[in-house]
């Protein structure tokens, strides 16, 4: 995946990996990016192999650390598996 222009980087002040897919408990895709510093505990998640671009322009649920403002997570319908 590449990073899109304007996003402000994955390593670099983002606090986020770079999105990888993988496939949850039912064998199913899903695309997962870990907070890092100040975003630590945080988890993005969304169903299907995505696009970076597509992926972190709200493409995906927010799953939170308990502290911040998504720490219950949002349910934009993006991520439907397990824990949803």
């Amino acid at each position: 995946m590449s990073k899109p222009d304007g996003f402000g980087g994955w390593f670099s002040g983002g606090n986020w990996s770079e999105p990888a897919g993988g496939c949850d408990q039912d064998g199913n895709p899903i695309t997962v990016s870990f907070g890092s510093g100040p975003r630590s505990g945080e988890t993005l998640m969304a169903d299907g192999d995505r696009s970076e671009s597509n992926f972190m322009n709200h493409g995906h649920d927010h799953y939170g650390s308990g502290n911040g403002p998504n720490d219950n997570g949002t349910s934009r319908g993006y991520y439907t598996g397990y824990g949803s």
